[in-house]
């Protein structure tokens, strides 16, 4: 029997069948509505081009599920069940059998067909679709769509619960609280354990950082905090290292500084301004006086003065010289 479906203000005519239309199915005008009433399927008759009809499931009611109970594999996706319903729902009480979706018998791209696991089940259930195994978990469900030539996810390509690193996830079911999540090619992401206040990641070439403490090291202070490390060089000594501040030539000419240290440059400033280059005695002549000079100025003249101030005389030693002129013995060999 036909019959037809005002829709809008087109008239449908609708076809009533016992089986799904193919593409030699084109003796109808478009648009056509078939019925396949041994599968409570519709499909839509929208193109015919060069002989071949195009006919389009419609969507079916999700609320058209079928249910299975630890079903066998791939007996809750044959072909019937496919063309049938808009989806299964599995309950498993056991470890669940893989199934594959069968081919749609009508291969216009866009039909769809959803496996739900239901939330009472104890154990997943792989779904294979293109070649791709897709694993969904109680109480997960996953949509799958023809693209005219194979099922594919509906989704981002998630084939797993936890989701793949290749397909945009960490591959780990749980992560460290307060943990440095490291990358691991594509294997799941691992995490640190969690720090202690001012420890700091440590790269390892060729493995992976570890989580480690800075030790103090010799005129260094470290002083660690929440999420604070603080880095502090100590004063110099002359029993520790450190930071050391330099007089500099003022500095060390005045020698009143007891806290810094003097460079070689700074010893030979000093010394070219406090020794001098020469010492002697000058003789005033009409007071017939004398007074040291250079080096030895202000030193009290008549008596004899340190070593210190006489570089020259400190050197000299006595000696017997022939009438040659040469030295012919010392007085003293250490005087």
């Amino acid at each position: 029997m036909n019959l037809s479906w005002d829709l809008g203000r087109k008239v449908v005519p609708v076809v009533h069948k016992t089986s799904a239309p193919s593409g030699t199915d084109t003796a109808y005008n478009v648009p056509t509505l078939w019925l396949d009433d041994t599968a409570n399927v519709a499909y839509l008759l929208v193109d015919i081009t060069s002989g071949t009809a195009t006919w389009r499931q419609l969507q079916t009611n999700v609320s058209n599920m079928t249910t299975a109970t630890d079903p066998a594999a791939n007996a809750a996706t044959t072909a019937a069940i496919v063309a049938a319903y808009s989806g299964t729902i599995i309950t498993t009480t056991a470890a669940g059998n893989s199934q594959t979706l069968a081919p749609p018998s009508v291969t216009t791209a866009g039909r769809t067909f959803m496996v739900i696991n239901n939330d009472t089940s104890t154990h997943s259930i792989p779904v294979v679709a293109n070649g791709f195994t897709f694993t969904i978990t109680p109480g997960e469900a996953q949509m799958f769509i023809w693209d005219g030539s194979a099922w594919g996810p509906t989704d981002l390509g998630i084939t797993d619960i936890p989701v793949k690193v290749v397909q945009g996830g960490t591959g780990a079911s749980t992560l460290t609280d307060h943990g440095v999540l490291l990358g691991s090619g594509t294997d799941p992401i691992t995490a640190l354990g969690a720090m202690t206040d001012g420890q700091l990641v440590i790269g390892s070439t060729g493995a992976d950082p570890v989580v480690a403490s800075i030790t103090d090291g010799e005129g260094i202070d470290t002083t660690a905090g929440a999420g604070t490390l603080t880095i502090a060089c100590e004063d110099a000594s002359e029993s520790n290292k450190g930071v050391t501040v330099y007089a500099g030539n003022a500095k060390a000419l005045a020698g009143t500084d007891t806290a810094s240290a003097v460079t070689p440059d700074d010893l030979k400033y000093v010394l070219d301004r406090r020794i001098q280059q020469y010492y002697g005695v000058s003789w005033d002549e009409s007071a017939d006086t004398y007074v040291r000079t250079g080096s030895t100025a202000g030193q009290t003249c008549g008596v004899t003065l340190a070593d210190a101030f006489l570089p020259v005389h400190r050197r000299m030693r006595g000696c017997v010289v022939t009438d040659a002129g040469k030295v012919a013995y010392y007085l003293c060999a250490t005087d």
